[in-house]
C-alpha cells in the first residue's frame, strides 16, 4: 500500500493494481486542514501527517478514518507557519518539524505522542532574540533563519535509527534517538 499527499487529500493506493482504497480530506476547507505537501510518516496501524493548519493529524491505515488532530504551532497561531516535515515515527512519538521562517517565527522540532496525539515535548532550533530562552543559553540569533527540515543522517558518522533537525544558516543540528531529546 501507498500512502501519499495530493494536494488536499491523503491517498492509500494498492501499489500492485494502482487502485484508490481512500482518500481522507477535511469535512471544511475553512479548517486549513490540507496536508503539507511533504509526505507521510507509518507505525503498524496510522498514518501521520503534518496539516497546513499547523496539526499533526493520525489516519487509521485500513480506512482513512481520522483518529486525532493535534495543533503543533504557536499560542496565538502564527501567519506562515506550518508543519514542514514528513512526520516521523519512532520509539511512540512521531516527530515534526515546525517553521515559519518568512516571518521571523521560532522553528521547532514537536514530539507528539503517537496513541493519544498529545504533545510530549518541543525543542526550539531556532532561538528567540533573548539570551534567557530555555533552549540555547547566553546565545542569539545572528542571522534571519531558514525553514526547518528533517533529513535522515546516513553518513558514517552517525549510527542507523538517527534524525537530524536543521535550517539556520548558522548550522544547528539536533539529533533525536529512541524518543529522548
Amino acid at each position: 500500500m501507498l500512502y501519499l499527499t495530493a494536494g488536499a487529500s491523503v491517498l492509500a493506493v494498492d501499489g500492485a493494481t494502482g487502485e484508490t482504497r481512500w482518500r481522507w480530506q477535511a469535512e471544511d476547507a475553512e479548517s486549513q486542514m490540507a496536508p503539507s505537501w511533504q509526505g507521510v510518516g507509518l507505525n503498524d496501524d496510522l498514518v501521520f501527517v503534518g496539516l497546513r493548519s499547523v496539526q499533526v493529524a493520525a489516519l487509521r491505515q485500513d480506512t482513512g478514518e481520522l483518529v486525532w488532530a493535534t495543533t503543533v504551532g504557536s499560542t496565538p497561531a502564527m501567519a506562515g507557519e506550518t508543519v514542514t516535515t514528513a512526520p516521523i515515527h519512532a520509539a511512540g512519538k512521531v516527530f515534526v518539524g515546525v517553521a515559519n521562517g518568512d516571518s521571523g517565527g521560532q522553528g521547532r522540532v514537536v514530539a507528539v505522542d503517537a496513541a493519544t496525539g498529545e504533545v510530549a515535548w518541543t525543542f526550539f532550533v531556532i532561538p528567540r532574540q533573548r539570551p534567557t530562552h530555555p533552549t540555547w543559553s547566553g546565545g542569539r540569533a545572528r542571522r534571519r533563519p531558514r525553514p526547518m527540515r528533517f533529513r535522515p543522517a546516513p553518513c558514517a558518522r552517525t549510527r542507523p535509527g538517527r534524525w537530524a533537525a536543521a535550517g539556520a544558516r548558522w548550522t544547528s543540528m539536533r539529533s533525536i534517538r529512541n524518543g529522548s531529546r
